[in-house]
């Protein structure tokens, strides 16, 4: 399964939905998406270990994932930033976007960011990407990460 595609089919038609909604619904039934996590959070962790210095975006919407991702990037102190602008834009960006069934960021908002303690907690809708990436620059450079690690001690296996 392609991390990046995981759920492309060949064709187009009925059969070819058929396969993706086969392909959807295994995902879902055998721990596909942490499984998909698990594999990102290696790549991640093998990519800084080889020098590489590393951003990730993601939705960490399952708390074996979070807990998955905390084991792995604890060790390197990562930042853990939550970019959460307001329920209403996070719609409207959704609406904007077509790409995607209408509904997904009010079902996933509260799910996204229930589960994390982030290091720092941006708003988007009130910054540019420039100003974001300064603020992260600055809290790097002002302040310890330990999100990772408080959000193991608050887990239990």
């Amino acid at each position: 399964m392609e991390r990046d595609k995981p759920f492309d089919v060949e064709g187009t038609g009925t059969l070819a939905g058929i396969r993706r909604a086969i392909k959807i619904m295994l995902f879902q039934f055998t721990d596909g998406r942490l499984k998909l996590f698990k594999k990102l959070h290696q790549e991640v962790v093998s990519l800084y270990q080889s020098g590489h210095s590393v951003i990730v975006e993601t939705s960490l919407m399952d708390k074996r994932a979070l807990r998955d991702a905390a084991i792995r990037f604890s060790p390197f102190n990562a930042l853990f930033v939550g970019m959460k602008p307001p329920l209403e834009v996070s719609e409207q960006w959704e609406a904007n976007r077509n790409d995607r069934p209408i509904g997904q960021a009010r079902k996933h908002y509260d799910l996204i960011h229930s589960i994390a303690i982030y290091d720092l907690t941006l708003d988007p809708s009130l910054m540019s990407p420039e100003e974001c990436a300064a603020s992260i620059l600055n809290y790097l450079n002002e302040s310890r990460s330990g999100s990772f690690k408080k959000i193991l001690e608050g887990m239990t296996e």
